[in-house]
């Protein structure tokens, strides 16, 4: 068989077919956003809560394993530093890794294309309001981040050791769904972008969009001889997305950069995989 759609593909090998049929099944479900209090509701917290977690345990292993990286600070360290009132709670991302100058800011969103730009049948007109919607609206992504990093720019210094010349590097994680896998993706994430970051000009690194199968490469070359280290090649590959017009996604620059051309599996995610298996074997 000669696959012509490879988003389509990605969609129904990683995608969330599961996750819809059964968010779709519980009562209070509903498009946007679920009735409030509902079943639906608290499956959708859950599974978010599940994505985060996946995100945040990455993370922590990136840092440990990373002798690029100083330390990782997460939203609830952040909104105690900024806390300003016993009612107020302070906006933050989800994660800071603080790696010398550089300040990598990263929040995850648990969002996924719908069924039609995933398998690319969308019009460029719903992926322009998809994009806006999530990442580029006055509440989006976008704006969350930028948030983040000018309390870093005014605080950072005092609350979290920051260097004071720190440039950032804004992340934002996806499910393995959650954006089109083309060439020009991370071209126009750069471009839509730019408003809400235009003010760290000279101090900021091409923010990129990372599913979740992309950190974990980075997780799975943590560590292992022969890879270079997972949060300094992060770090090149978007200051090499900041120097030249040409977009480079993740998989592209590790072909061009790296000698081994294969894509070592974290240690983590296969112990986790063999409890799941062994989880489901005792149920049957």
């Amino acid at each position: 068989m000669l696959l012509l759609r490879h988003q389509w593909g990605i969609d129904r090998f990683y995608g969330n077919l599961l996750y819809w049929s059964t968010f779709a099944g519980l009562p209070g479900f509903k498009m946007p956003a679920p009735k409030r209090k509902s079943e639906a509701e608290a499956f959708s917290d859950g599974m978010n809560h599940v994505f985060e977690r996946s995100i945040g345990d990455i993370l922590e292993t990136l840092v440990a394993r990373s002798a690029f990286a100083d330390k990782l600070i997460t939203e609830n360290e952040m909104q105690t530093a900024w806390k300003t009132s016993s009612q107020a709670t302070a906006s933050a991302c989800d994660w800071v890794i603080k790696a010398g100058k550089t300040c990598i800011v990263v929040d995850a969103t648990n969002h996924s294309l719908d069924m039609f730009l995933s398998q690319g049948l969308g019009t460029a007109e719903a992926y322009a309001t998809d994009m806006n919607r999530i990442f580029a609206s006055a509440d989006g992504k976008f704006g969350q981040l930028a948030k983040t990093m000018r309390k870093l720019r005014e605080r950072g210094v005092e609350d979290f050791d920051l260097h004071p010349a720190t440039v950032f590097l804004p992340i934002i994680a996806l499910p393995a769904g959650g954006i089109p896998n083309l060439d020009t993706t991370d071209l126009d994430f750069q471009l839509r972008s730019r408003p809400f970051f235009e003010e760290f000009n000279g101090r900021i690194l091409a923010p990129a969009a990372m599913t979740l199968t992309e950190l974990q490469i980075l997780e799975g070359m943590a560590g292992r001889r022969g890879f270079p280290d997972p949060v300094k090649t992060l770090i090149q590959w978007r200051r090499t997305c900041t120097q030249t017009i040409l977009p480079i996604r993740f998989r592209d620059f590790l072909d061009l950069t790296l000698a081994d051309p294969n894509r070592p599996l974290a240690s983590r995610v296969l112990a986790n995989n063999d409890a799941l298996l062994g989880r489901v074997a005792s149920l049957s």
